[in-house]
Parts: C-alpha cells; structure tokens; sequence
C-alpha cells in the first residue's frame, strides 16, 4: 500500500490528510518552506524539501501536493522532481488552462479522487506527466485566408509608419508612450492627474493644420471633444457588455521588419483605449507571414527547454509563454506603461517628437531584461550590470534585442533603474551619474536609506503593499540640486568611508 507525504502545511493539507487517512491511506509527514518554523502539523513532523528523511524517497511513497493555489502546482512538482522525488499527484497547470495531454488530464482526475475520498485504499498507477509535448499558441485568435487575428502585447504595437514630413511627428510611437491619447482617456475614467488639452492641442489641432482646410474655433475644438468623448463611452460599455467588439472590430498592422514591432495601419483609438485601460494583450489583424515572424517560433522552442529547468520568475511577451508557471508580473506591466508615459511626454516637449534615441538607460534590476528589450525596441541606448545567464541570451536571441553589459556605473546616463538589491551595492557618486533614479520594489526602509545616502527627492511612486511585504513598489527619484542639498553632500563626502565610495 502506497505511503502519502503531503507538500503543504496549512489547512488544505490538514483536510488530505484526514480524507487519506479515512480511505484507508498512510500519512507519514508534511514538506513546507515553513518548516524552519513549524516542526509538527496535525500531529505528523514538517520537513523542507532538503531534509526529508530516506521514508520520502522509498518506491511506495508518494507526494501529493496539498497547496490551495493549483497554480503554483506545477512549478512545485519541478522543484520536487529536481530534489530526487519521482512519485507526484498535483494538479498540471495546462488542465487549468484547457490545453492538457491525455496524461495530464488522467494525473488531475487521479488528484481530485483522492481528494475527495473516491478511492477507498486502492492501489492506483501515477500517469507519467514528463513528456514535454508542444507549445501551446496563447495569442491566436483566428486564421483566415492568409490573415491572422492575434492578441499583442501592447508594447510591440506602435503608430502608423508615416513617411510624410507633416504626420512623421506622430509615427513610429509606441502605443505606451502615446501620451496625448492615453491621457485624454485616463482624463475621461477620472484620473485627476491626466488631461485632455494635450490630446486636443498636441494632437488634432496639429492634424487639423495639415488639413488646411479646418478652420480651428472654441466651437470646433468643443466637437472634437464631443466626439472622442462619445467614442470613449461607446468602447467603455463594450468593454463591459461586449468585449468581441474589439475582435469584431479589431485594429489592423504590419510587421516592421526592420525595428521587430508591429505598425497600426487602423485602429489607434482602440489600441490607446485598451492601452489606458491597461490591458496587456491588444487585438491585431495581421498577415500570417508577419505573425509567424512575430513568433519566432523556432527560437521559442529553444527556450521552452531552458525554461523547463528554470527556479525564477519571468516575463516572456512571446504567444507560447503568455502562460506559464515562471510568468509573474510583479506590477511590472503597470510600472512599463508608466514609465512609457511620463518618459514620452518629456521627450516630446524637449524634442518635438517621442523618440528615445539617444535616451541612455542603465538598468541594474535583477531580473531576465524584459524592460530593457523593450526600451531597446524603443530605440533606447541601453545597458544590464551584469553578465547575462543562459535564459537572458536566448531571450535576447527570440526578441532580437543587442543590449550591452557592464560591471560599472555608465555616465552620464538619463535613467539608472536599481532594485533592493542593487540599489544597495552602488556607491553614492553613481547615483550622480543618471539625470533620474528609480528604485523598483523596495521597501519603505530602504527607500528611505538611499534617499538620505545620495540626497535625492521623491518625484512620484506607484506601490502595492500588503502588511509590509512588497508585491510591487516603485520610486522616481530625482537629484536634489538644491544648494541646502549640495552643502550636506560635500559634507557627507568629507566623512565617508573609502569603502562607501
């Protein structure tokens, strides 16, 4: 008779334990990360997954993971099989998704059985859950004589192509950066720090000069608002009561061979309206050349081997891994649509035109450089503080990104992102280096040490925080050139260890 270890010491392995137990089951001890903590549960010892005694290993035992999110179900059985362990009933994260083998399917059926008590001390077989199978396409909607409806991820999609003199102001920008449109419909949901005048001035009162032939009045400008104000109301209850609208309805592009994004041939309302809404993945129509192109799916099966083996969390904006049991996003798609709008709007004014090139980005977050991919997508100059591990070069190869890597502060940089982690190792003098500092989750506690190390002020912070515990927390900092600030500096330098820089 089969023995029972059960991965999970809370309330739902204590209701496995005593199903189990009642069919006629031997429970012998529970694994947790907790276990540091927690020495018994229900009466039976709690072990981590490093110390399990030899009972663990032993042919007839097996690991059911008892963990209340099925999924985080998947990524545990890999950390399980990469410990030794063979023997694992789990829910497969593909069965949650619809997309399941047979074999998986029969492994999720087999857990549920024995989770509620279906199996009165039967012996049972363990579907064999390791065959790799195939990539799944998340993104495709629908394919159809040569064209393919596609969800994209909202930063590979930028504005129209214009090869004019007149419209080139407004081509070529990323529909993140798109201040003027997301703006004006943040202003409309109540955003009370976005404004309509620069949609209004910026974009159609220019638009309505290369005309020539409107004639710009309080009673025109009152129309046009009138206008994309009704069109704002007419998306929103879509949005709400029909959200095949926008497949329906869907906004069409070509595939820029040459900078590796996606350019709107229609549809920029919709996009900057679903973009404002922040969403991640906008409806595409595009030719089935292009898509497969976007897909890379050669190099895609490349990295489904690597990832197979992979401890951390990643974001991946590619069709097969919009899915996945590494994706956790961390406020990171909020922060990127952020950051795309405040960085625009500045290089706007200063240039006349959202364009990042010449933009010097040095990002020491520790991370695999999905925003560094983007910013040099953007046309960014960027660089990592680290050599790249395997992961982060074969990501590099699928989406065609050339970052470069250094061991030292770059200077004269516009932007230094830096983590906890990294914040924490730089020394003062770098950060005097970036014209702006953001500091991504962090804690209040060391927010507040580095800001009174290197004397910056805060600008603007986007957070999430439960009870102390950072699930996202951002800062734009900005050096504090004040004279005050300047004497405290030159002060502190005077008293500060060699070691500190």
């Amino acid at each position: 008779m089969k023995k029972f270890l059960l991965y999970g010491a809370a309330s739902i392995g204590g209701i496995v334990k005593d199903t189990l137990e009642s069919c006629g089951y031997d429970v012998v001890g529970y694994i947790d990360k907790r276990a540091h903590e927690m020495k018994q549960y229900n009466g039976l010892p709690v072990w981590s997954l490093h110390n399990v005694p030899e009972i663990g290993y032993e042919s007839k035992t097996v690991i059911y993971i008892a963990v209340k999110n099925v999924f985080e179900h998947e990524k545990i059985a890999k950390q399980l099989f990469k410990a030794g362990f063979q023997q694992l009933i789990y829910k497969p994260y593909h069965v949650l998704l619809g997309n399941a083998s047979n074999n998986e399917n029969l492994l999720a059926q087999l857990y549920d059985d024995l989770f509620e008590g279906r199996l009165q001390g039967v012996e049972f077989e363990i579907p064999n859950n390791n065959d790799e199978g195939e990539l799944c396409d998340y993104a495709l909607i629908s394919r159809e004589n040569g064209q393919v409806t596609a969800y994209i991820p909202v930063e590979y999609i930028v504005t129209n192509d214009y090869q004019d003199e007149d419209m080139h102001r407004w081509g070529n920008v990323p529909i993140p950066c798109f201040f003027t449109h997301i703006n004006f419909f943040r202003s409309l949901d109540g955003d009370q720090e976005c404004s309509v005048i620069p949609y209004l001035k910026e974009y159609c009162e220019f638009t309505a000069k290369i005309d020539g032939k409107i004639q710009i009045t309080d009673a025109w400008r009152d129309n046009v608002i009138a206008n994309r104000t009704h069109i704002f109301e007419q998306m929103s209850e879509s949005l709400c009561l029909d959200p095949l609208f926008f497949t329906r309805n869907v906004a069409t592009a070509v595939w820029n061979w040459e900078r590796k994004y996606f350019n709107l041939t229609s549809g920029k309302h919709r996009c900057t309206f679903l973009a404002a809404k922040g969403n991640k993945y906008i409806p595409l129509k595009m030719s089935e050349t292009d898509y497969e192109e976007f897909k890379n799916i050669s190099q895609a099966n490349v990295i489904k081997k690597n990832i197979d083996l992979y401890d951390g969390t990643v974001l991946i904006p590619n069709p097969c891994f919009y899915r996945g049991i590494h994706n956790r996003d961390f406020g990171e798609h909020s922060f990127l649509l952020w950051f795309s709008r405040y960085f625009g709007e500045k290089l706007f004014y200063a240039k006349g035109k959202v364009d990042f090139t010449g933009f010097r980005v040095v990002d020491r977050s520790d991370d695999e450089g999905h925003f560094s991919r983007y910013l040099y997508r953007c046309g960014a100059q960027v660089w990592r503080w680290r050599l790249p591990d395997e992961l982060e070069i074969l990501l590099n190869g699928l989406f065609r990104a050339e970052l470069d890597y250094v061991s030292q502060m770059v200077r004269k940089a516009d932007v230094l992102i830096v983590d906890e982690r990294t914040a924490l190792e730089l020394k003062r003098n770098d950060f005097y280096e970036a014209e702006y500092i953001i500091l991504k989750s962090v804690t209040q506690d060391v927010q507040e040490q580095i800001c009174a190390r290197a004397a910056l002020r805060i600008e603007k912070i986007i957070d999430s925080m439960w009870k102390g515990t950072v699930l996202y927390r951002s800062y734009l900092m900005v050096k504090n050139d004040s004279k005050d600030s300047l004497k405290c500096i030159s002060e502190g330098v005077k008293n500060e260890s060699v070691s500190d820089g």
